[in-house]
């Protein structure tokens, strides 16, 4: 149980002393309905606020970079969520979700607010959970009609890779070749593993994490990991 898991316990402002909330802070507080986060926080844990069915009202300050696993399942009534774009790290089931006798569920309850290409609008897609963009177009405009000529700066590189090392700077676990390794890679390294989507030879290189020559469910499951710190470094292979 939670280190504040008072039954009487409906509000709650945190003092300004604490930099992180432990895991498991407020687990299973039931009676929790509002938290006043300082700004001093930078991180929350996991389970941190894990069965806190009452609570619907939270902020989100733009201190906090990482959200642990699980941190708000089984949060029935948090209707929405606003995710900052400081946060780059949200552990798996933080936010959506409710585990009922040892099975996840979707909680159809919440929706995620936060920022085109954030973590949280990858998270949200990964893990099916609906997401509002707070910065959506406010303009609209008709493109006009040209006549171009495709230039090789108008089509992705085709580097040739030497050996098994990626042929672009991101190195390995950047699978759709963006520059950066994130939630997005993770859905597109399922995809192939699961034959729903053909990779280039640059791609292919960069998603074999475990060296095996092979792309799978093994080197989807590497990325995920890497992708909420499980893993610090690619590629991965197990010498246990």
């Amino acid at each position: 149980m939670g280190l504040y898991n008072d039954t009487s316990l409906t509000d709650v402002t945190i003092g300004s002393g604490l930099t992180a909330l432990d895991n498991y802070l407020f687990y299973r507080c039931s009676t929790l309905e509002t938290v006043g986060i300082p700004s001093t926080i930078t991180s929350i844990g996991q389970y941190t606020f894990a069965g806190c069915s009452a609570l619907d009202q939270i902020e989100i300050s733009e201190s906090i970079t990482s959200i642990g696993k699980y941190a708000f399942s089984n949060c029935e009534s948090l209707a929405e969520i606003t995710v900052p774009a400081t946060v780059t790290t949200i552990g798996e089931y933080a936010i959506g979700y409710n585990v009922v006798n040892s099975e996840l569920l979707h909680n159809e309850n919440t929706t995620i607010y936060g920022y085109s290409d954030s973590i949280a609008e990858q998270y949200a897609e990964a893990y099916e959970v609906p997401f509002v963009a707070l910065d959506a177009p406010t303009t609209t405009e008709t493109p006009v009609a040209t006549t171009t000529t495709q230039t090789d700066a108008e089509t992705p590189s085709e580097t040739t890779a030497t050996g098994n090392t990626p042929a672009h700077a991101s190195a390995y676990g950047d699978v759709n070749l963006d520059g950066n390794v994130n939630t997005a890679d993770v859905i597109l390294l399922n995809k192939a593993a699961l034959n729903l989507v053909e990779l280039s030879d640059n791609a292919k290189v960069s998603s074999d994490l475990n060296l095996d020559g092979s792309i799978d469910s093994t080197d989807a499951m590497i990325l995920l990991k890497f992708n909420i710190q499980l893993i610090q470094k690619l590629p991965y292979v197990d010498e246990t």
